[in-house]
């Protein structure tokens, strides 16, 4: 007979809960949540728990542990597929006439404090399918280097169109 592998421990003794077998949790929502995680191989296990952990009325539900391990995943470097640089944004991609990206009254107050100019409100649309744009190019340069974390490095392209940014 093949030897059963160690699904998980108890949280009150250590003893090894192998797959696809009995154990149980607390009633408690808080104690059985994916985080916390306590899981106990017998009651009597789950009734030292309770004292320490302060419930007023908590019982001990009965569950079957997994009738085999999850398979590993493969190990080594992290692949990012990767998709064609964007020389423009495509309406796939980037739907025009979206969400507004800017907050438009800060941008008001911004050019009247500047210049005493006003803004007219198709500005915001205009100015939020340019950033639409600029940030799908930032997607791409920050996957073609293997990072799933847009970083100000992969803004650099701005640069070549003089905006300190």
């Amino acid at each position: 007979m093949e030897a059963q592998q160690e699904w998980k421990k108890c949280s009150s003794c250590k003893t090894p809960i192998p797959y696809n077998s009995k154990y149980y949790v607390c009633s408690v929502s808080s104690c059985n949540n994916k985080r916390t995680g306590y899981n106990f191989c017998s009651v009597s296990c789950f009734d030292q728990h309770v004292p320490m952990a302060r419930h007023k009325d908590a019982g001990a539900v009965e569950e079957m542990s997994p009738k085999k391990p999850a398979p590993e995943p493969p190990k080594g470097r992290r692949i990012i597929p990767t998709q064609n640089k964007l020389s423009k944004p495509s309406n796939k991609q980037v739907s025009k006439g979206g969400d507004v990206l800017v907050i438009a009254s800060r941008l008001k107050e911004f050019i009247n404090s500047q210049s005493e100019f006003n803004t007219s409100a198709a500005v915001m649309d205009v100015l939020s399918d340019h950033i639409r744009h600029v940030a799908m190019q930032a997607i791409d340069n920050a996957r073609e280097d293997g990072r799933k974390t847009v970083m100000d490095q992969d803004l650099k392209f701005l640069e070549k169109l003089n905006l300190n940014i």
